[in-house]
């Protein structure tokens, strides 16, 4: 079976991954195919030890493309929302806090 016929609900554990792809996805409560491919690019690249050789290996295990690099606006935001949650001002996601602050904008 190739790597993109893998049905969404295929667990990681059934599928051969380098040691540090399968300790980023289980730090990240990644479980399945299908949580992988939901992912963003951006998400990718914003969970920890998940370097660019990683954010690969899961994007062909997923059937998709390369991994892009985040936008410079992107990170900018991940810099704003990890101040804020250090400095106790957020308890949430990155992907909620994103939400409510383009709510509050529009």
């Amino acid at each position: 079976m190739q790597q993109d016929d893998l049905p969404d609900d295929t667990p990681l554990s059934s599928v051969v991954l380098t040691g540090r792809a399968e300790h980023v996805a289980r730090r990240a409560n990644i479980k399945t195919v299908g949580d992988l491919r939901k992912m963003s690019d951006f998400d990718l690249a914003c969970l920890p030890e998940c370097g660019k050789i990683t954010q690969l290996e899961f994007r062909l295990l997923t059937g998709q493309s390369r991994p892009g690099r985040p936008t410079k606006s992107d990170q900018l935001l991940k810099g704003e929302w990890v101040r804020a949650v250090y400095s106790g001002a957020c308890d949430c996601s990155f992907e909620d806090w994103r939400k409510e602050r383009d709510n509050a904008a529009g």
